[in-house]
């Protein structure tokens, strides 16, 4: 876990707020074990670049998409006191 006050992710980067379906009376966030958990995105890097032509390839998400993300365990990044995954685009299976 890495404390931040400002962060932007590089290449095809995507830092996440995973979006929590049950919630415990005390805040504790429980985690399910469905394959996919729902996210929101908070901020993107600015795409991938393509090695056969070194061009920019361009981020298909933007910042505040809902998204659905493989159940995986990404690096936690605390920004702005706000618990944060970083993921990379590939990793996210759809926009909702």
């Amino acid at each position: 876990m890495i404390k931040v006050e400002n962060y932007v992710p590089m290449g095809d980067r995507v830092l996440l707020k995973l979006i929590s379906e049950e919630q415990e009376q005390g805040g504790i966030i429980m985690v399910g074990s469905s394959p996919l958990l729902k996210a929101t995105v908070i901020k993107v890097g600015n795409g991938k670049v393509a090695n056969d032509t070194g061009s920019l390839i361009p981020m298909t998400v933007k910042e505040g998409d809902t998204v659905l993300v493989l159940n995986s365990d990404y690096p936690e990044i605390i920004l702005n006191e706000q618990s944060c995954r970083l993921v990379f685009e590939g990793d996210i299976q759809g926009i909702i």
